[in-house]
């Protein structure tokens, strides 16, 4: 019989600190617990990031985590209220990170005034910061692929990805567009621009192996990522219509 997302175990008396109606009610969390809990969130980062909300099993993450069955229960009630936990800690931490990049391209895009030299400083200033980010991060390395799978197979957690990540990197890029290509974009243009621009961004990410392999790589070190910038500013000034003679995008 194929395994459920819920826990199922025999009705037994409320414990200590739970109502009656079955919801836990507020407790305090002892140091050891809160360690307990976020291990299991680090763990289901992993998994999540790798198969997916929908390919992960409860009896996947306890063998994991090394944890029993109560352990899920106790600390999040279920698979379903630890990856929507897990997905808050994720967006807390990189929506944080992301914040310094995404705030100075839009503060260097204002202060540009349309000026192409400006703007182009602007752009290779906010792609280096973004290859430091998401390349030279061992960290964030391996929280984006849960971002990713949302895209894959969403799941009621993709809005909160999506106002967290997602829209402000697109807002972001979106400014650098309409101030390089002009006020005429209809906003289908400018959507579908800013989606391709974002596209080659997140896609270079989802698809580092097939680069590594071509170039003989196990991962990225301090100088690949050095000696892959000039690159990636190059594709995308190309990308935003910054590179000498390119104004479009598609």
């Amino acid at each position: 019989m194929a395994e459920t997302d819920a826990i199922h175990s025999p009705p037994k008396a409320p414990a200590a600190g739970a109502s009656q109606g079955g919801r836990a009610s507020p407790r305090k969390e002892t140091a050891g617990g809160v360690a307990t809990r976020d291990f299991i969130m680090d763990v289901a980062t992993d998994l999540f990031g790798q198969y997916g909300y929908r390919g992960v099993t409860v009896r996947q993450l306890t063998l994991a985590a090394k944890v029993n069955l109560g352990a899920i229960t106790y600390h999040f009630g279920g698979k379903e209220e630890l990856y929507r936990r897990t997905v808050e800690s994720l967006m807390a931490d990189i929506g944080g990170l992301i914040g310094a990049p995404i705030a100075g391209l839009l503060g260097a895009v204002a202060e540009a005034q349309g000026g192409r030299a400006a703007l182009q400083a602007a752009a290779e200033g906010f792609i280096g910061r973004w290859a430091q980010l998401v390349l030279a991060n061992p960290d964030v390395q391996r929280r984006l692929p849960v971002l990713a799978m949302e895209l894959v197979s969403p799941t009621p957690a993709f809005p909160l990805i999506y106002e967290g990540f997602y829209r402000r990197l697109y807002d972001a890029v979106g400014a650098l567009v309409s101030a390089v290509l002009g006020p005429d974009l209809t906003p289908l243009e400018l959507s579908v621009r800013v989606h391709g621009v974002a596209s080659l961004m997140l896609g270079f990410v989802a698809n580092e192996r097939v680069l590594w392999r071509s170039l003989d790589w196990e991962g990225y070190t301090p100088d690949r990522v050095a000696a892959l910038t000039p690159h990636l500013r190059a594709v995308f000034l190309g990308a935003v219509g910054l590179s000498p003679g390119s104004h479009t995008l598609v």
